[in-house]
């Protein structure tokens, strides 16, 4: 298990936070796996020990290891659950009541259809709703966030923009699709105030040949930029 106190090299001093690979000891891999480093510095700079950390995006577990690492609670649901000690649980009816005054919501949703068909059991889930269903959702979601989160508390939100979408679902797009743009718009909405936006880039390792051929013939750019959103549930 990774030692906090005598190994940092996790821990980020500025606004970009890039990381090649995953810490093998936070979830294990899983379709959208982010590193759990990103979570560690998350944890690290806007919650103390012992705080409540709620993931209703569990995925791998990812952030429910980190927690138990950096010694906070935690909270993890997920539609689907890959493991035993993750709650099945359907954000979409909103959070659970023992929820209720945690001290950090961490999103980390579907992209919207990016990584359709290889989530287990998609029905119901954001991956496969139509791009209005989406945002509403994830307006409803995030209200929901700001109801549930302590006053002074943080909501996370790891996003990424759609750019690898093709032929059916590029078209029903019809314009630049910016998640990051209309999430924080729905933050701002809820009542929250805005504290950072980070970059997480992806590596330039993910691609592979075929990607850069058909980004080359169709003049496209491959998309490596992630956002992190941090907001405040008051000033």
């Amino acid at each position: 298990m990774p030692n906090d106190e005598s190994d940092r090299r996790w821990l980020k001093l500025t606004t970009l936070w890039n990381f090649s690979s995953c810490e093998p000891a936070f979830g294990f891999p899983f379709p959208g796996r982010i590193p759990g480093q990103i979570v560690r510095n998350v944890l690290y700079y806007f919650t103390g020990p012992n705080a409540l950390v709620v993931d209703p995006f569990g995925g791998s577990g990812t952030t429910l290891d980190v927690c138990r690492h950096m010694e906070r609670r935690c909270l993890i649901y997920d539609l689907q659950p890959s493991r035993d000690d993750i709650t099945k649980y359907d954000i979409s009816h909103g959070f659970p009541k023992e929820a209720q005054g945690c001290d950090l919501i961490f999103l980390d949703p579907p992209y919207w259809r990016q990584k359709r068909g290889k989530y287990p059991k998609e029905e119901g889930s954001f991956s496969v709703v139509s791009l209005d269903e989406f945002n509403r959702k994830m307006e409803k979601l995030i209200s929901d966030c700001y109801d549930t989160v302590k006053e002074g508390g943080y909501t996370a939100l790891f996003s990424q923009n759609p750019t690898e979408l093709r032929g059916k679902m590029a078209v029903s797009c019809r314009h630049y699709v910016d998640h990051v743009i209309d999430g924080y718009e729905f933050f701002i909405r809820a009542g929250f105030s805005p504290v950072y936006r980070i970059n997480c880039p992806l590596t330039w390792e993910q691609f592979a040949g075929f990607d850069v051929k058909d980004a080359k013939a169709n003049k496209r750019l491959l998309g490596l930029v992630r956002d992190l959103l941090i907001m405040k549930k008051g000033p």
